[in-house]
């Protein structure tokens, strides 16, 4: 299953798109780092954890977030379901 048809079996779509931005930042400052590395790009930090879904369930997944150089602003990379 790819990662759009995951996240939207369980309630996400394109009309609650601010729904899932909340989540996924609120999915970033739950739970402590697990890997951080060094990249020729920037700082990339990987998060694993649970986030609620707009239908009232828990899914784990873990996200990818980049600090480039020079703004290092952590930005979205990726985000897809892993089991914890």
């Amino acid at each position: 299953m790819s990662k759009a048809l995951f996240f939207m079996a369980h309630g996400f779509n394109p009309d609650n798109a601010k729904i899932f931005k909340e989540a996924l930042v609120s999915h970033c400052f739950s739970y402590e780092v697990a890997q951080l590395m060094q990249t020729k790009f920037g700082v990339k930090y990987i998060i694993e954890g649970e986030i609620n879904t707009p239908r009232k369930t828990k899914v784990n997944i873990r996200t990818v977030w980049i600090a480039t150089i020079p703004t290092r602003i952590p930005k979205l990379v990726t985000a897809y379901p892993i089991k914890l």
